[in-house]
């Protein structure tokens, strides 16, 4: 019975937190944006090992990072006491700029294209959207003429299931070629 299992978002010491009972999802609010621990519940398993920005993406031949953190002493595990020595990521090597977090808004899951159950594919009716809880991280343009980011993740009830999505808009009167994504 998945009835127990209800997503929750909400703010605690520091960090968002993504919560359903099942998985749990920490982002880091400072010194910027980056996912803290992303872990099974039922297990207390840890499945992150090192901080890295939350999303990346390439416009005109350039690598634009999205949130994340420099300081990490070992990268094969994350300690509490590294938090204090974390610092904001700025321009280096081949990223040429770098978006800061800004602002977070969270709300009930929305329908992000039609659909209609087929009965030949699922046995039951299925609620769409899908029961669960949106967080939509807007992060800081480094210079003008880039695009506006956000960066989206839902968590769901009942399912050990967080997506995450990058959304970009273009906020310039030219045309913009995004030759590849990451997050």
């Amino acid at each position: 019975d998945p009835s127990a299992y209800v997503a929750k978002v909400f703010e605690q010491d520091g960090k968002l937190v993504l919560d359903n009972g099942l998985v749990r999802r920490e982002l880091l609010l400072s010194p910027d944006l980056v996912t803290w621990s992303l872990k099974c519940v039922t297990t207390g398993e840890e499945y992150l090992r090192s901080l890295d920005n939350e999303a990346e993406f390439m416009l005109d031949g350039k690598w634009y990072q999205i949130g994340g953190v420099a300081g990490q002493p070992i990268h094969n595990y994350v300690l509490d006491d590294w938090k204090k020595d974390l610092k904001r990521c700025e321009t280096h090597g081949s990223v040429a700029g770098v978006y800061h977090y800004e602002s977070y808004e969270v709300g009930p899951i929305r329908a992000r294209f039609e659909w209609k159950r087929r009965s030949e594919w699922s046995a039951r009716e299925l609620d769409w959207p899908p029961k669960g809880r949106e967080l939509t991280v807007r992060f800081t343009t480094p210079a003008p003429g880039l695009p506006k980011v956000e960066v989206h993740y839902e968590i769901y009830d009942g399912a050990p299931i967080i997506s995450k999505w990058l959304r970009l808009e273009n906020a310039s009167a030219r045309t913009n070629v995004i030759a590849s994504c990451r997050s």
